[in-house]
């Protein structure tokens, strides 16, 4: 079942810091993203694709930051992007080998794997396919990670030292694949892999040079040529031949820090110092680019190479053949005369001087600052990059032909940009807390300075109060939504709150602060006239350091504990000086003391069992405590310490916890702390549980509370909730469900709907003001920045605005069940579904992905308000794009992925509705797949149920390219029969019913005959039959025959020979099991069919047929008595009469009304075969009648024991006698 939990972000910084380790361009030159040494990563939005046209727009504007992802806790050493699940995705390392895949467009992690790599990885470069991601570091092996499983497959072990360097590139023609891999090493080796599909798993080639750590290495776009980069020099090489062409010196001091290629003729050189260099490259039209194919005269030389496997695999897949070694020694002689060359072909040796003719560099005050500053970069085509440890990122778009450049020329930036630009707008509009609260007066009664910034936050969601730590040790207490920027904050510590805690028992709400003053203190909240405050109760000073974070033992791991009164009302400290101290709010003591641990402590489990402690620090190393008694049973290293962590449990709570959490409580709030930065409280809306909430409270308000008094800021309404007044009495709804709600509005879009939720639904907009975040894989954030929300959450990704807008929608389609709140709804469902698509400025189309996974939702509201979005969205688009969006994701059918199912569900979803978005192909392709999935038992029956639903009602159109409806309709048959999962019967019968409609005689023989076939296996076996299905086989039949009627007609008979089976008496146990439901579907077939007629006294029951017959049956045996003929066409009408003796019957076709005697003898078989006793001819009809008029407008009523009326609705009644 899918989740829809919606984070909300409260920014307690206006800036953040961004220290810059290294840099990347994804490949559709929108999105640049940058890592930092803090384990951030950040995600910058370019304002178009860069080209050298537009360097005239002022360089700010160029770029923007967008979000924040926090999946890392170690500095980020490498970036690269990929096509990951058809889309454009970041795969972002980090030095202790976790890997981490994000969206691009919206930050969204999407996958990740902690400790995946070998520790500290610094070169990361994806294969050609993106199937692969080849990985070095400071580790003599290529790690080789299936980026869809994110596991490592195999080592690649050929070199003797670290590998610095990694490049890759296919070196085919179109429509050949030819990959390679390019690693270097600090042993000044260079081995080229090849990874074409059949080939081994070792080097191809193998190319000994005297260089130092190689920083970088490229192949030049024609293949001619190899860069490598060092330290010291810039070296180019032939690629086929390994003949060095040229040296470039760095002109810094400080050393190169990379470089590549801009196009085949020319490469730039960046310096840790951040300047960057542009050098013109001489022509070797004559070199032979490199290739997969070794030249003939090449003698081939085996080198011994170890390959190092990881698990089972020898090898990437299907690297199945060894290949042997080439080992290509360059040329003893010295290089060329061409040895460096600027602009101008300025050689760089020359005593002159002449220094290069381009040079990029940093800012005259940045060259000022005494601070020493770490540069990155990296080149994309012509496209130059450079960050730097402060924050800043730079980009120049590079000449397509250097040559053309005048000496001494400087290229200005086409972009930069730092964090702090982007917060100056949100200051302006209040957009973290600490501005929201920065101009009220402190306890002094002056103003607050900006610098006094919020340094912690937690949310009380028992209370539904904002609590904030300041800068200076106060703190504050506020409620949400809309909190009151007039209130003052309260003294608590003599320096920065550093972390707080919210602790409820069963009688008092505890508030627990730690400070830099290295204190813990424990408050107790109290409300007095509406104004929340905190009192202080106790005050421990157990640490000599500054607290780091507070924290209390899991509840849920607490319940299921023996010992569960040692650990109850608990909590933990963690501080600078190395020490975890654990306390006891019920006795207000500090139980025992754990440290000091030999470095910074890192993370923090416990074994349950046992009752001990595991502390994992910086240096690797776990200390072992006992928690009752303190004492310290050992420090352990390496793998046996790796062991224990991971068998141990998680005391200290992570992302992925809390949203574990928030899947079973309504509301919950965590903070998110990232090295050395201000933290951001996330708020977890789980919009499910509120609806449940909300659709609750609405139950229960009576009709005579849903208008209380209630006073607005303009003029005075009756409302059924309180908002604005802090003393008002408790609502009818459910306050924190109800109040949520503001969250979700589009406040400021349009003032019309913003008056409207004011004075309507009684809610102000939110305050402070909120911010957007997006839960990713194993619970890893990603933050909007405020800035970036200037667009609004409709204007950024699919996925963002699926999200908010699904969460809306079920909330207003919820409230309609209230009166009182209908119009304002019904304006709102309009102003989301229509308004905002139509009149929001590059408004993105929500994702019918996303919607898709809630088409058949436990919650009727959410399912209502995810279709009623899903066909707004498809509705709007033109049958073009419709017709490209089934394409792309026609793609995805073709390989087993997670997206696989949901795929085929928006298919089905868009061929069902609009048939002509899918060709032929693709409609079969979808129907076998809904078939596949409607066998599969699959976790939750989500998947089967959409399945039966989406087969059901496109069946019109999956129908030619259905080979066996006869199984479909059996196999739905069987699933209307579970009661688990729910909803799957009723869903499975819907499908039927549409089916039957679509396909009556096929519906009719299918269930027919599973009823004839289990009635004559048991006269067979004499074994007990299942007679539940019998009768529900009987009870679905006559679901079709009320639903339509007119499709059955034809097939009466044998719908009723079926059905009259069922009654058969030689079958007791039979017959009694289903008399009731096969009574039921008689009286239907008589009330419903004027050519059925049945006789109580005697059990008989007449059918008229479309080929001039009636067949009567005795039920009492369950067989046919005799067949009637005399009719010349199709018969219209039947009855029988009163005494059961006569029967007459009507046929439109020949006009005739005829009386036939039908009583028998003393035994049946003895009885003579009935006669027609009178004829009557009637006036034909002239018009030709539908079924539907014949159906309701033709009837045979005996007035007496001799007399029947005919009943034809268009001209009157006629009267005949049978004497």
């Amino acid at each position: 079942m899918a989740e829809l939990v919606l984070p909300i972000a409260f920014w307690s910084s206006p800036t953040q810091n961004h220290s810059i380790s290294v840099t990347h361009l994804t490949s559709d030159k929108k999105t640049l993203v940058t890592g930092g040494w803090s384990g951030k990563v950040c995600l910058w939005s370019l304002r178009s694709k860069p080209s050298s046209s537009e360097n005239k727009t002022h360089a700010s504007e160029n770029l923007r930051l967008r979000c924040i992802l926090t999946g890392h806790t170690t500095q980020i050493t490498a970036l690269a992007s990929v096509t990951y699940d058809w889309k454009e995705t970041v795969i972002s390392v980090s030095a202790d080998g976790t890997i981490c895949l994000w969206n691009s467009t919206d930050g969204k992690c999407v996958h990740s794997m902690e400790n995946l790599l070998m520790r500290n990885p610094t070169s990361i470069v994806v294969t050609p396919g993106g199937q692969y991601l080849a990985c070095s570091g400071q580790h003599n092996y290529v790690e080789i990670v299936d980026l869809f499983k994110l596991k490592v497959r195999t080592r690649l072990l050929a070199h003797s030292n670290w590998i610095g360097c990694l490049y890759s590139c296919d070196l085919g023609p179109p429509g050949i694949h030819s990959p390679v891999l390019l690693s270097a090493g600090s042993d000044g080796i260079i081995q080229i892999w090849s990874l074409r599909r059949g080939d081994g798993a070792h080097p191809m080639q193998t190319i000994c040079l005297d260089i130092g750590d190689p920083l970088s290495i490229s192949l030049s776009p024609n293949f001619k040529t190899l860069l490598i980069v060092t330290a010291n020099e810039c070296i180019l090489h032939t690629a086929k031949e390994s003949r060095e062409i040229m040296t470039v010196p760095c002109p810094d001091p400080g050393g190169w820090r990379g470089g590549g290629y801009v196009g085949n003729q020319a490469i730039v050189a960046w310096t840790k110092e951040g300047h960057a260099y542009l050098y013109a490259l001489p022509r070797v039209d004559k070199a032979a680019p490199l290739s997969m194919s070794i030249p003939p005269d090449q003698v081939p030389v085996q080198v011994p190479v170890q390959v190092e496997n990881s698990g089972s695999h020898n090898s990437i897949e299907n690297l199945d053949i060894e290949t042997m070694d080439v080992v290509i020694q360059p040329p003893k002689q010295q290089p060329s005369n061409w040895r460096s060359s600027y602009l101008k072909k300025v050689n760089v040796a020359d005593k002159t001087g002449v220094q290069p003719v381009v040079i990029f560099c940093r800012n005259a005050e940045e060259d000022q600052d005494e601070t020493i500053l770490t540069h990155s970069g990296g080149i994309w085509g012509r496209i130059l990059i450079l960050g730097n440890s402060l924050g800043k990122v730079t980009i120049w778009i590079l000449p397509p032909n250097p040559d053309q450049l005048e000496s001494e020329s400087r290229i200005l930036p086409w972009a930069v940009a730092t964090p702090a630009d982007h917060w100056k707008s949100a200051v302006s509009k209040s957009m973290s807390m600490t501005n929201f609260f920065g101009n009220t007066p402190t306890l002094n009664g002056e103003r607050e300075s900006i610098h006094n910034k919020v340094t912690a936050s937690i949310i009380f969601e028992e209370l539904w109060l904002l609590i904030l730590g300041y800068a200076d040790g106060s703190i504050r207490v506020t409620r949400l939504p809309t909190a009151d920027e007039k209130s003052l904050p309260q003294e608590a510590h003599e320096g920065a709150v550093t972390s707080l805690l919210s602790i409820s028992d069963d009688k008092h709400p505890r508030l627990i602060s730690g400070a830099a003053d290295c204190t813990v203190k424990v408050w107790e909240i109290s409300s007095i006239n509406g104004v929340h405050t905190a009192t202080l109760l106790w005050n421990f000073v157990q640490h000599t350091g500054p607290i780091v974070r507070l924290f209390q033992p899991p509840v849920t791991e607490l319940n299921n504990m023996t010992n569960v009164d040692n650990w109850k009302n608990c909590f933990f400290s963690i501080s600078k000086d190395r020490t975890i101290a654990l306390y006891s709010l019920d006795t207000m003591h500090c139980k025992n003391i754990f440290g000091v641990h030999p470095t910074d402590i890192s993370r923090v489990k416990w074994q349950l069992e046992q009752e001990y402690l595991s502390v994992e620090c910086e240096d690797g190393s776990v200390s072992i405590w006992e928690m009752g008694s303190g004492e310290l049973e050992g420090i352990v290293h390496g793998e046996l310490a790796r062991d224990i962590m991971s068998q141990s449990k998680n005391i200290l709570p992570d992302n992925e916890d809390y949203f574990s959490e928030a899947l079973h409580n309504s509301i919950t709030s965590f903070t998110i702390s990232i090295k050395d930065e201000s933290p951001v409280q996330i708020l977890s809306l789980n919009i499910k549980k509120l609806v449940r909430d909300l659709d609750k409270s609405l139950k229960n308000i009576e009709p005579q509370a849903t208008q209380p008094a209630f006073h607005s800021p303009k003029q005075k309404k009756r409302l059924p909730v309180q908002i604005y007044s802090p003393d008002m009495a408790m609502p009818p709804v459910h306050l924190p469900a109800y109040t949520c709600f503001t969250y979700l509005l589009p406040w400021g879009m349009d003032p019309e709907i913003d008056e409207m939720c004011k004075t309507s639904l009684g809610l102000l907009p939110p305050n402070p003001p909120i911010s957007f975040a997006i839960k990713g894989y194993a619970g890893k954030i990603s933050l909007w920045v405020p800035s970036a929300l200037e667009v609004g959450r409709w204007q950024c990704s699919e996925y963002l605005t699926a999200l908010h807008t699904l969460a809306a929608v079920s909330y207003t389609t919820n409230l309609l069940a209230v009166e009182f709140f209908r119009n304002a709804c019904s304006k709102l469902l309009a102003y989301y579904c229509h308004s905002i698509p139509e009149n929001c400025e590059n408004f993105v189309d929500p994702s019918l992905y996303f919607l898709g996974l809630f088409w058949r939702d436990p919650i009727e509201d959410i399912t209502q308000a995810a279709r009623a979005i899903f066909v707004a969205t498809a509705d709007r688009l033109s049958t073009e794009r419709r017709q490209a969006f089934a394409k792309s994701w026609a793609s995805k059918l073709e390989k087993e992925s997670n997206s696989k199912s949901q795929a085929i569900l928006v298919l089905a979803i868009l061929g069902s509705n609009w048939p002509d978005s899918m060709d032929q192909q693709l409609t079969a392709r979808v129907t076998n797949e809904l078939l596949k999935l409607l066998q599969q038992d699959s976790e939750g029956g989500a998947l089967r149920i959409a399945a039966a639903e989406l087969l059901g009602k496109g069946f019109t159109i999956w129908r030619q390219y259905i080979t066996n409806v006869d199984m479909l309709i059996q196999h739905l048959f069987a699933l209307s029969l579970l009661s688990d999962p729910p909803n799957i019967s009723a869903t499975a019968h819907h499908a039927l019913m549409l089916i039957g409609t679509a396909e009556p005689k096929q519906f009719v023989v299918s269930l027919g005959q599973y009823i004839l076939e289990v009635h004559y296996s048991d006269n067979m076996t004499g074994k007990p039959l299942n007679t539940t299905q019998h009768a529900a086989a009987i009870l679905t039949l006559g679901s079709l025959v009320k639903q339509d009627p007119i499709s059955l007609w034809p097939l009466l008979p044998r719908l009723v020979e079926t059905v009259v089976r069922s009654l058969d008496p030689h079958v007791p146990y039979l017959r009694e099991s289903c008399l009731v439901s096969t009574t039921r579907v008689l009286h239907s077939l008589v009330k419903l069919y004027p050519v059925v007629s049945f006789h109580q006294e005697s059990q008989r029951l007449a059918v008229g047929t479309q080929d001039a017959k009636i067949v009567v049956y005795d039920l009492k045996t369950a067989t046919r008595m005799y067949v009637l003929e005399g009719h010349a066409g199709p018969i219209s009408a039947l009855s029988f009469a009163g005494t059961g003796k006569s029967l007459a019957s009507y046929s439109v076709a020949d006009s005739e009304v005829k009386f036939w005697k039908t009583e028998t003898g003393f035994l049946n078989f003895l009885t003579a075969q009935p006669t027609c006793l009178r004829s009557y001819r009637v006036d034909k009809v002239d018009k030709k009648l539908s079924q539907m008029e014949l159906l309701d407008g033709v009837r045979l009523k005996w007035t007496s024991a001799t007399n029947v009326t005919l009943v034809r609705e268009w001209e009157g009644t006629l009267t005949f006698s049978s004497k």
